[in-house]
């Protein structure tokens, strides 16, 4: 299954158009800002993000990101995942971007369950070089859970390829 995996995406890879911006539907990228994240926090921590089209100016994005550390001796684990509309003024999508959305994120920290809904409002610039999308951004994390209002913010290089 594995090698049927690869396999697959090596065709992707090297069958699609790598430098024609027009036809360029979906992005998969890696999502640095949970590693940053958990890094600093002396943890570790992984996202991704798929974007697909929808209109000329406009995708939705999907990001999903877990991030685990310590905390005064005991193991932090938060998982987000959201799901958010982004808005080019150019054309396609490449350039600069705005987006809002709305998120779940679930943590754990010792027998303690936060659990609860986002806002997400991000902007960033893309770049994509054949095919390599580089995305600098920044996403701003209002949070509402188990009756409290949190804050958080989310910054980082997204890596990944676009097609």
């Amino acid at each position: 299954m594995k090698k049927l995996f690869v396999f697959l995406f090596f065709l992707i890879f090297c069958f699609s158009p790598l430098s024609s911006k027009e036809n360029k539907f979906i992005s998969i990228s890696f999502d640095s800002g949970y590693l940053i994240d958990g890094l600093m926090k002396y943890g570790w921590g992984a996202g991704g993000i798929i974007e697909i089209r929808l209109l000329e100016n406009f995708s939705f994005s999907v990001d999903a990101g877990y991030i685990e550390y310590k905390e005064d001796d005991s193991k932090l684990t938060t998982l987000n995942v959201l799901g958010t509309i982004r808005w080019y003024p150019y054309t396609g999508m490449e350039g600069f971007f705005t987006g809002i959305g709305f998120g779940t994120f679930y943590t754990i920290l010792k027998n303690e369950r936060v659990q609860g809904y986002m806002l997400p409002v991000e902007m960033g610039l893309k770049f994509i070089f054949f095919g390599f999308s580089i995305e600098p951004g920044l996403t701003f994390l209002p949070k509402y859970g188990n009756s409290t209002f949190f804050f958080g913010m989310k910054y980082g290089l997204n890596l990944g390829y676009t097609f």
